[in-house]
């Protein structure tokens, strides 16, 4: 690792080897296909839930959910459910430590890190939960002239809606480059949501011959093109790093874990009436309508407008009266509170006569449909996470290759139709200095990146943190070492009263 290094990282969400590969092989992204030819390179696994919020929490501070506290977009607190953000990080982000030690950061659009802390050193571009495009320093504010949210993606649908992805990746691009190349750094992180996006709604159509595809492939050809951009920017001090969250790929079927719980006796449901005026919409629906600017937070937003729908019988209308159901998380024995939890939190307390933890665990491990078992794996969060925050996850994780999962309250279907979404491959790509081209021995995890990107500065990762340092991606092999300055840092701030690193 070189005095004087200087690292990039695109992040690019949902970025996979299933996509890329025939790209490559068919010639349309020649700078990927340069990149994986000098580089060191591997699927990673994503973590579970393989949720953008927790998984990219887990790059950024290399830590399990169990230690940083993100497990989902939302959490339950005494009975609501309240939208994670920045502050509800307990940890530090690698980009936060790389600051401390003297090191100048730039972050764009990277999730959970807007406001940056105030150890923070460089120009950070807000995030998807931030409600508004802004950046830090604000005299910087020329720089985000050009970037673009999606905050309108979602109302489009078909050609108009891949004309404003491609308007979006474009822009965020442009100010990329632009605080790429104008402003002095050590660490540049550029988050990419875009191709995210595009699989949620076309994922169907990649490799066909429709008109979706056809300009669908040119996010890719400009992504690419990016690539190119950047590869030629490159010196002897540079390392470029390339990594997703998680892969995407076609499930078989859609499974509705609240609907199943309901119908078992375990989940219920709370009315809420309105005399005189419709039932409002207002409260955490019109609060999470406020994060709607990039896709990742959609899925949510859509799950609680129908968690929290209107539903009006003729009578009730004309008598002005209106009403609204929801999950009774205080009640409920048992529930999932977001597709994205991948779980379900059990109430022990709350068990009626003849239910129990061990009756409901068995009747989901043998679960069916069509003859097929649905959960491959049924695992406690004991077995997954660890740290501080282990009693804020799910009691237990569903694993399903056929399945991916629902949690709607309304409707009976217990099952629905496939569709793509979110699997365990992300993609990790390592060129430079003393960087040893070829696929890896074995896959890396979310959490190695933040350690690895440490060591490449020649910083010893602190004892917390859960990852490694890839040092089989590396010609020259350093012996690790914990306890680091790092730690000795934390150690002095909290004799002297100050915040730790």
């Amino acid at each position: 690792m070189k005095d004087g290094a200087r690292v990039i990282i695109l992040g690019i969400d949902a970025l996979n080897f299933g996509v890329l590969d025939p790209l490559i092989d068919e010639g349309a992204m020649p700078n990927f296909k340069k990149l994986r030819e000098s580089s060191a390179h591997s699927v990673m696994n994503s973590i579970i839930p393989s949720v953008t919020g927790p998984a990219w929490t887990s790059i950024n501070t290399g830590k399990n959910p169990g230690k940083h506290g993100i497990f989902d977009f939302v959490r339950v607190v005494d009975g609501a459910v309240k939208v994670n953000s920045r502050s509800d990080i307990d940890s530090e982000t690698f980009m936060e430590l790389l600051s401390g030690m003297g090191k100048r950061c730039i972050t764009v659009g990277v999730p959970y890190t807007y406001p940056p802390g105030p150890r923070f050193k460089g120009i950070a571009v807000s995030d998807f939960l931030y409600p508004d495009v802004s950046i830090t320093p604000e005299d910087k504010n020329a720089y985000i002239e050009d970037y673009k949210s999606l905050e309108d993606a979602v109302h489009l649908e078909g050609m108009d809606l891949l004309d404003d992805l491609l308007d979006v990746q474009k822009g965020q691009i442009n100010s990329g480059k632009a605080l790429f190349e104008k402003e002095g750094w050590d660490l540049f992180f550029f988050y990419m949501p875009v191709i995210d996006h595009f699989f949620h709604k076309f994922f169907g159509e990649i490799g066909g011959a429709s008109d979706a595809w056809k300009k669908g492939k040119g996010l890719f050809i400009e992504l690419d093109s990016f690539l190119g951009w950047v590869l030629e920017r490159l010196d002897d001090r540079s390392f470029l790093m390339i990594i997703s969250d998680h892969g995407f790929r076609m499930y078989d079927g859609t499974v509705n874990l609240n609907r199943i719980l309901e119908s078992w006796g375990y989940m219920k449901r709370s009315v809420s009436y309105s005399k005189g005026k419709k039932a409002s919409s207002r409260g955490l629906g019109a609060y999470l309508a406020r994060f709607v600017r990039l896709p990742v937070i959609f899925p949510v937003l859509k799950f609680f407008y129908s968690l929290f729908r209107k539903a009006t019988n003729a009578a009730g209308s004309d008598l002005g009266i209106g009403y609204e159901e929801r999950i009774d998380f205080l009640r409920s024995a048992a529930f999932t509170p977001t597709k994205e939890s991948m779980g379900i939190y059990i109430n022990d307390s709350q068990m009626e006569k003849g239910q129990s933890r061990d009756d409901l665990l068995n009747r989901l491990r043998t679960l069916e449909h069509e003859g097929e078992k649905v959960f491959d794996r049924v695992v406690r969060r004991e077995d997954i996470y660890s740290g501080p925050h282990l009693d804020e996850a799910p009691d237990h994780l569903f694993i399903s290759e056929r399945f991916m999962f629902a949690a709607n309250i309304f409707g009976r279907d217990h099952f629905g139709p496939g569709e793509a979404y979110h699997d365990m491959d992300a993609v990790f790509l390592l060129k430079g200095p003393s960087v040893r081209p070829g696929s890896l021995p074995g896959r890396p995890e979310l959490v190695d990146v933040a350690p690895t990107v440490l060591s490449l500065f020649g910083i010893d990762p602190p004892s917390d943190m859960d990852g490694r340092i890839l040092h089989e991606a590396m010609m020259t092999v350093k012996k690790e070492r914990r306890g680091s300055e790092i730690d000795r840092i934390r150690s002095a701030a909290r004799k002297f009263g100050s915040r730790p690193l």
